[in-house]
């Protein structure tokens, strides 16, 4: 950049929108910036941001030119570098506060930590759960698939066997089921 420096405020806005995109790094939406927007407005307006973007990589989309774009094939490592070198944000900055001297603060945080590992052994748990069920669809599938080609090859080995024909002796003939050609012995029915 040729010395002028970008504005903290337009810094915090970029690196929202560089989280954003590596939060979801193959969502155009996020790699998407309408000029017109309000909050980026300002910080297009500003020249060392124009340059940092151009510098990163993102382009005025070939669609609409009232947006830019950083193309899906760059990773946004670059703006990641050049934002290295800006001011920090605001929102990084740290206060510094005063210990707490009740007697409740140690307490506090201990339970505090508590929660969170309950919290995360809860989920590590969830997602054993989860994942020892996913194999267990696995392995029911794969025994369904072993099946199904057994049932396969069973029915192609099978001989279709020939029907006989018998005499059918209509009116009042017909007593028993072997009268039409049923016979119960042999699974007919």
């Amino acid at each position: 950049m040729d010395g002028e420096q970008l504005s903290v405020s337009a810094a915090e806005l970029l690196r929202r929108y560089l989280r954003n995109i590596k939060k979801h790094p193959g969502d155009p939406k996020y790699r998407t910036i309408r000029l017109g927007n309000d909050k980026f407005a300002a910080v297009w307006a500003e020249s060392a941001a124009r340059e940092l973007l151009t510098a990163a990589g993102w382009v005025a989309d070939p669609a609409d030119p009232s947006f830019i774009t950083l193309p899906l094939d760059l990773a946004p490592d670059a703006m990641e570098l050049l934002l290295d070198q800006t001011p920090p944000p605001q929102s990084q900055t740290q206060t510094i506060r005063p210990p707490d001297s009740s007697a409740a603060a140690a307490p506090r945080a201990a339970a505090a930590h508590g929660e969170a590992a309950r919290k995360e052994a809860a989920i590590a748990q969830e997602r054993a759960e989860v994942k020892r069920k996913l194999q267990q669809m696995k392995a029911e599938k794969e025994r369904i698939k072993r099946q199904l080609e057994a049932d396969r090859l069973e029915a192609a080995g099978r001989q279709a066997r020939a029907s006989q024909a018998c005499p059918i002796r209509p009116g009042a003939n017909i007593a028993r089921y072997s009268d039409i050609g049923v016979d119960l012995n042999r699974g007919g029915g």
